[in-house]
């Protein structure tokens, strides 16, 4: 019996039934709940619900699968689609959406918006959750690990003489004294911390790993050798990324990243594994950046030092690197590896802080 042509009535289809690899061409026709194959060998009676019907396409053929284990094809898309149509075969919202190029552009849009929230506001409180549950001593075996990796890479030994390494850093370890016992910590015991002399490629920089290192180059001690009352506020600021964790929310806001995108990609080795790359190339969020300025204040104020002297730390820096904006926000590694609010901005903020309290 030959097929009928395509109609309303009967659809034109390929048909395998499961056990020959050649397909027998076939009309398919539908009486009430019953979907009727007429093929080279006679007629097939299917019940209309064990039939499972693709979605619709805007390209491409069209496949059906049996509960037989056969299936129909047809390459006619808008044929078999039409003769769906006019059996009211239902289609999903999905279906209908995924053809309409508004939806697909609302979608993309939705999308994005979500993925900018969730950024914004989700990364960061997902990382505090994690970081709730790390160990402080994991803080320390990373900030350790990074600051290995950057020794005979960044960070070289120190020129400077014993003596003035030792006075840096008694000062600084006095006047943490001196900050706590006026800013003692209501949750834990705050963390040691300690100085790390080095020369560096870096220039005239300081910079906070996580557990406590902190390192303070050659260049800015030479930079500011007459001023060690501001490179005690320098480390003040680096105190603050230290106590507020800030290097370990970097690496856990990294890595829940990195699993994100592993979760699309694949590939789920080397996450916690590269943190000390990860501190290596850090770009501290601008409000970590200002809550470290906050605590810089506070240790200053709490040695009776006006938060103001900080100034002379941006002059400097300017005078060091005159290619250097007043409204730089982007500082490379900058005072610690990171991205700053504008230089104007924060000296506005230790001027503020210092009103009062004398030059």
């Amino acid at each position: 019996m030959s097929p009928d042509k395509n109609t309303p009535q009967g659809l034109c289809v390929d048909y395998f039934d499961g056990r020959r690899a050649k397909p027998l061409t076939s009309t398919l026709r539908r009486e009430g709940d019953q979907a009727v194959l007429t093929t080279p060998e006679g007629e097939l009676r299917l019940p209309w619900q064990d039939i499972e019907w693709p979605e619709r396409t805007r390209h491409g053929g069209r496949t059906a699968h049996l509960a037989s284990g056969g299936s129909l094809h047809s390459a006619d898309g808008p044929a078999w689609d039409a003769w769906l149509r006019a059996h009211q075969v239902s289609e999903s919202w999905v279906v209908r959406a995924q053809q309409s190029w508004r939806a697909t552009l609302l979608a993309v849009v939705m999308l994005v918006a979500m993925g900018a929230v969730m950024y914004r506001w989700g990364l960061p409180w997902a990382t505090s959750g994690v970081l709730h549950w790390v160990p402080i001593t994991v803080d320390a075996q990373i900030g350790q690990r990074a600051l290995d990796s950057m020794d005979g890479q960044w960070l070289h030994p120190s020129r400077l003489p014993h003596d003035t390494q030792r006075r840096i850093a008694q000062g600084f370890e006095q006047a943490v004294q001196r900050y706590r016992q006026a800013h003692p910590s209501p949750h834990q015991a705050p963390p040691a911390v300690r100085v790390y002399f080095r020369a560096s490629k870096l220039g005239p920089n300081a910079f906070a790993l996580p557990g406590g290192s902190l390192v303070l180059t050659d260049e800015l001690v030479a930079l500011l050798d007459d001023r060690e009352d501001v490179l005690i506020g320098v480390l003040g600021h680096e105190l603050g990324h230290v106590e507020a964790r800030h290097g370990m929310r970097a690496v856990v806001q990294s890595t829940l990243l990195g699993a994100v995108t592993t979760l699309a990609l694949g590939d789920m080795s080397g996450l916690l594994v590269s943190a000390p790359a990860v501190l290596g190339h850090l770009h501290y969020s601008r409000q970590m950046e200002r809550e470290a300025d906050d605590t810089a204040i506070r240790f200053l104020k709490a040695n009776g030092m006006p938060p103001s002297i900080m100034v002379t730390l941006f002059e400097r820096l300017r005078d060091d690197d005159p290619s250097r904006p007043p409204d730089q926000d982007e500082g490379g590694l900058g005072i610690a590896l990171s991205s700053h609010p504008a230089d104007e901005e924060r000296m506005a903020r230790f001027r503020e802080a210092s009103q009062g309290l004398g030059p």
